[in-house]
């Protein structure tokens, strides 16, 4: 998403037909666009031009950046009574979810709370798989957990981190070509505080 704060009324905003703006009914000066769902399984990295004409005409101006189109799979869990090198965890992603939703994003601050309805505020755990196309390149992939986290980019792990620890980054650098590649990302809350952030960047 990218969010845009406007300082005077009557801006007309102008971006690609593949993207969207979202009601922001909270405040008329702030701007959200968002990517279009998208109509297949692969989301794409797209570059994205934003142009901005001031009421009276005389004033232009241009914001450029990168959207995501990409839906994320969540498949929540619960682990009472399991340890991180418990033989179970290949048959908990197997199971039957506690819930299932389709997300544009993945991640957040679910510290002394639950993740999603449904879900309990400690021992849960997160499936999360999507499937992306970007320009080839080498990407870093970024992350930042707590508790453990793994990443796995077409079936091939790129990050692990199975254990209790506080917020902690990692990051893993990709080979990618045009794709499309999927994501795989397991994740899994203990107690205390609860964290999960992804993001790749082209090198």
């Amino acid at each position: 998403m990218l969010e845009l704060y406007l300082l005077e009324s009557g801006v007309r905003i102008s971006v690609p037909e593949w993207a969207s703006f979202e009601d922001t009914p909270e405040d008329p000066y702030l701007v959200r666009i968002r990517p279009k769902p998208v109509t297949n399984d692969v989301g794409a990295d797209k570059e994205i031009e934003v142009s901005l004409l001031s009421k009276d005409g005389k004033r232009k101006q241009k914001i450029t950046g990168m959207l995501r189109s990409g839906t994320w799979t969540l498949k929540w869990f619960g682990w009472p009574g399991m340890t991180y090198d418990s033989d179970y965890w290949s048959t908990l992603w197997t199971t039957t979810p506690l819930r299932v939703e389709e997300s544009r994003q993945l991640g957040g601050d679910w510290t002394g709370r639950s993740p999603a309805e449904g879900v309990p505020a400690s021992h849960f755990a997160l499936l999360a798989t999507t499937t992306i196309k970007v320009p080839p390149g080498r990407y870093i992939f970024h992350t930042v957990s707590d508790d453990g986290i793994r990443v796995f980019v077409d079936d091939r792990s790129i990050i692990a981190r199975w254990n209790h620890h506080g917020p902690t980054a990692d990051n893993a650098p990709v080979d990618l070509d045009a794709g499309p590649h999927t994501i795989r990302v397991q994740y899994c809350q203990e107690d205390g505080a609860a964290v999960l952030r992804l993001d790749w960047t082209r090198q």
